[in-house]
């Protein structure tokens, strides 16, 4: 719903669905990358980043506790013929 929004133009809204989705999800990577592409894309580079880290975080902390490759993509519900990739 967010790209949705994103679409038409609408960032704060698209935010705003984002946010509403980290409340359920507060460690959902995908959902970081999410609101970054949209703080990107609305010239709010400082936001973004901060998002971009805190992505890289989460895969970093999965990382050292062993996870592979395709337990990540699961744990970031990647869709499948994407992380064939």
């Amino acid at each position: 719903m967010a790209g949705s929004y994103v679409s038409l133009g609408n960032h704060v809204q698209a935010i705003a669905v984002v946010q509403q989705r980290l409340i359920d999800n507060p460690k959902e990577p995908f959902l970081f990358g999410v609101r970054a592409h949209i703080y990107g894309q609305i010239g709010q580079r400082a936001k973004a980043a901060a998002e971009i880290m805190a992505a890289f975080a989460l895969v970093w902390a999965h990382a050292g506790v062993g996870d592979r490759y395709h337990d990540l993509v699961r744990r970031m519900n990647v869709p499948a013929n994407v992380a064939s990739r």
